[in-house]
């Protein structure tokens, strides 16, 4: 079971239809976001619980809460031949994180990655971020709505995306040119990390 801290990523939660268990509200709270939050859940029938302050603040790990914890089932990662083949009947743009390593940063790009059009992510299965409760605040809600798939061998994937079509595109420093610059008509894996 993992937990979701914030009022945006709750919400969104509930409009992409995340496996929500419950969600626990700190007493007090109210407002249109929290409003919002009620009703929803009252729709799709998910029980809502009122904590008191101190009891509301165990929940979470996260600093600030902002009056709402939602209990999820364990994360889900996409599988990464479904993200390919989603991302050709799509946008035709794929984010490839090699090896990010701290939850915020890629809560961020996940964010970024969603509101830029992104069929999805790749990350890799080992020395990365989790996805957990940070990367999921951080990330304003967008991991609700973007498939993030783990793979093993960035290489690997790199080569079955040339082999699908895709043209690789590594985000680099030295060299570098705008990134408005690119023609994006073509299928793209951006690389970064």
């Amino acid at each position: 079971m993992r937990a979701l801290s914030g009022r945006k990523p709750t919400l969104e939660a509930l409009r992409a239809d995340e496996p929500i268990e419950k969600i626990y509200l700190q007493a007090g709270v109210g407002g249109g976001s929290i409003n919002e939050i009620v009703k929803l859940a009252k729709e799709k029938r998910i029980p809502l619980a009122n904590l008191p302050p101190k009891q509301f603040n165990e929940l979470t790990r996260h600093p600030n809460p902002q009056g709402v914890v939602a209990k999820l089932r364990d994360f889900e990662y996409a599988d990464f031949d479904e993200l390919v083949e989603r991302s050709l009947r799509g946008a035709g743009l794929l984010l490839l994180m090699d090896e990010v390593q701290d939850t915020r940063n890629l809560g961020a790009m996940i964010r970024t990655a969603e509101a830029t059009g992104c069929d999805g992510v790749a990350i890799t299965k080992h020395r990365s971020a989790p996805l957990n409760e940070t990367a999921a605040k951080t990330s304003a809600g967008a991991i609700a709505h973007l498939p993030v798939a783990q793979v093993v061998n960035l290489g690997e994937a790199i080569r079955r995306l040339k082999e699908a079509g895709f043209w690789i595109v590594g985000a680099a420093v030295e060299n570098a040119r705008d990134y408005r610059e690119i023609d994006y008509r073509d299928k793209i894996a951006l690389v970064v990390g």
